[in-house]
């Protein structure tokens, strides 16, 4: 490659990174003037939209309660349907900004952006070019559901968004000495479960095929040491989370494990869901993979069309992957893991339809489409 081609090359590059980051900052406009001009978004009846922050202000009022004794006690007492992590993370916002339910609902541009930067990080390493990282970054801002997610306070966006940092760092942790980064990445996929336990599944699904995403410049010898120092890091957190969840008898953690185990096997107290409820749940399995409709089969990918992305996007998208397969194919372990981890999962475990459990996945596709770019 000749000094001229080299040139040209750097200099599209770099158009296609302020482009990038332009349009990353004009949706995140959108975003503030939409929150400043509807305030809290209204969703179901009688108020619904600020059950969320009568939470947060009881989290409040523990935190300003609590004698720095125990602070694991103070997230039990603030606990309820979902866990109180997010409500304890947002309060340094709301001491410097104030703490009504208008001002804590700007979070939700926060971490959008947290999960942009890990979307484009792990583009970065896989391709190693940092434009098609800046791509990914802003077609994260360019997902309708991700960008009307950072209008409403609740805890499905921060919990992608440390879900991702996680697998991030992750792939990150596998060059040559940055081993040492894959404790933040069991922190962060520990604040994720704290968050919403439904990261618990997502994270196993998430972490495992993030261990089998190959960066570039990642030589053979060091990846293997950082694979066999990772290898803990996803489990690790999990089981802290489900300790802390199960064992500790947190009543949101009940609240939410029905989806899987049924809801008269889990009883506050005891050490974790009964031994009958999993094995009822393994022997319900071979059933539930065979009991599904066509419609329901359908459901998901009609979903993340029609509510997720939008037809163009997804179009968009779908040629980018096509493009990505018929060429490089990068991540392909890794993230072929991911989907086929998330579609065994929610077609054998979940009996629930929910358009919200696509999200998870959704920035794999991102990813995909940037590298086929």
């Amino acid at each position: 490659m000749g000094p001229m081609e080299s040139s040209s090359m750097q200099q599209g590059g770099s158009r296609l990174r302020w482009s990038a980051l332009a349009f990353a900052l004009s949706i995140g406009g959108i975003v503030v003037l939409r929150i400043v001009s509807e305030g809290v978004p209204p969703y179901g009846t009688d108020g619904a939209q600020y059950i969320e922050h009568i939470a947060r202000l009881t989290a409040l009022d523990h935190w300003r309660a609590w004698e720095g004794s125990n602070l694991w006690a103070a997230l039990v007492a603030a606990d309820g349907s979902f866990p109180a992590t997010l409500h304890f993370l947002t309060l340094p916002f709301g001491a410097l900004f104030g703490h009504s339910a208008e001002t804590a609902t700007f979070t939700g541009l926060f971490w959008l952006g947290l999960l942009a930067a890990a979307v484009g990080s792990v583009t970065r390493q896989l391709s190693g070019r940092a434009e098609l990282g800046w791509l990914a970054l802003a077609a994260c801002f360019m997902v309708p559901a991700f960008s009307g997610m950072a209008t409403r306070y609740y805890y499905d966006l921060p919990m992608l968004a440390m879900l991702w940092t996680g697998v991030a760092l992750v792939v990150r942790a596998q060059a040559p000495g940055r081993a040492p980064l894959g404790v933040a990445a069991g922190v962060c996929f520990l604040l994720a479960c704290l968050i919403k336990w439904a990261a618990i599944p997502y994270g196993l699904l998430l972490g495992f095929g993030a261990l089998l995403l190959s960066p570039v410049g990642a030589t053979p010898t060091h990846r293997h040491r950082g694979l066999l120092a990772l290898g803990l890091v996803v489990p690790v957190a999990v089981g802290l989370s489900l300790y802390f969840g199960a064992v500790q008898g947190i009543s949101s953690f009940q609240h939410q494990a029905h989806i899987t185990v049924p809801a008269a096997q889990l009883q506050t107290g005891q050490q974790g869901p009964p031994a009958s409820g999993i094995k009822l749940l393994l022997s319900e399995l071979p059933a539930r993979l065979g009991a599904h409709s066509p419609a329901s089969l359908a459901f998901y990918p009609l979903r993340l069309v029609t509510s997720l992305l939008s037809l163009p996007l997804a179009v968009l998208l779908g040629f980018l992957s096509w493009r990505w397969w018929r060429g490089s194919r990068k991540g392909a372990l890794g993230l072929g893991a991911m989907l086929v981890g998330w579609v065994v999962f929610h077609l054998g475990v979940v009996p629930v339809l929910d358009d919200r459990f696509l999200i998870p996945l959704v920035p794999a596709f991102v990813v995909v489409a940037a590298l086929g770019f």
